[in-house]
C-alpha cells in the first residue's frame, strides 16, 4: 500500500509482495579490455549500478563498435584480432563508458540517499522529467546512449 501511494498507478495495481531480499552491489571495472586478439566486453569489462539498464546499453553500443570494425576489416581482407584494431576500439568506447560509469554512480548516490537535500533534489528532477518532455527526451537520450559520438550500427549508418 506504502509503495502504491508513492509510486502511484502507472503500472496499475501493485499486488501480491514476495520476500524482501538484498544483493550487494560492487562497482566493477576490467583493469585490461584488450589483450592481443582479445576483447573483454559487457559485464566482465565493467559492472555498474544496475540502475535503468545502463550496463545492457553500454555493452550493446560496446559490441557495435567492435562488430563495425572488425566488419570493416573483413571488407579491407584485414587481420580482425590486429593490436591497432583493438586499441582503436578502445579509445572510441573510453568516453562513453566513463561517461556511463559516472551517472550510474551519481544516479544512485541521488536514488539510495536518506540526507533531506538530495530527497528534495531527486523528486523535484522526477517532477520536472515527468511534466517536460523535452527534458525527458533529452534525458533518454543520454540514458540509451543516443547522444554525442556512437557506433556506426548504434546510428545504422551502415
Amino acid at each position: 500500500a506504502r509503495l502504491q501511494s508513492r509510486f502511484g498507478w502507472r503500472l496499475g495495481r501493485l499486488q501480491h509482495p514476495g520476500m524482501r531480499k538484498s544483493y550487494p552491489i560492487r562497482r566493477l571495472v576490467a583493469h585490461e579490455q584488450i589483450r592481443d586478439r582479445l576483447v573483454v566486453l559487457g559485464n566482465s569489462a565493467h559492472t555498474v549500478h544496475p540502475n535503468s539498464a545502463q550496463g545492457l546499453n553500454l555493452c550493446l553500443r560496446d559490441v557495435a563498435e567492435l562488430a563495425g570494425l572488425i566488419n570493416g576489416a573483413a571488407q579491407q581482407q584485414q587481420d580482425p584480432g590486429d593490436n591497432s584494431l583493438l586499441s582503436a576500439y578502445l579509445e572510441s568506447r573510453q568516453a562513453d563508458q566513463q561517461r556511463t560509469l559516472r551517472f550510474t554512480d551519481e544516479l544512485a548516490g541521488l536514488f539510495y540517499n536518506r540526507l533531506p537535500h538530495k530527497i528534495l533534489l531527486r523528486d523535484t528532477a522526477m517532477l520536472l522529467t515527468d511534466v517536460m518532455p523535452p527534458l525527458k527526451r533529452a534525458l533518454v537520450e543520454r540514458m540509451t546512449g543516443l547522444y554525442g559520438s556512437q557506433p556506426a550500427l548504434v546510428r545504422e549508418d551502415l
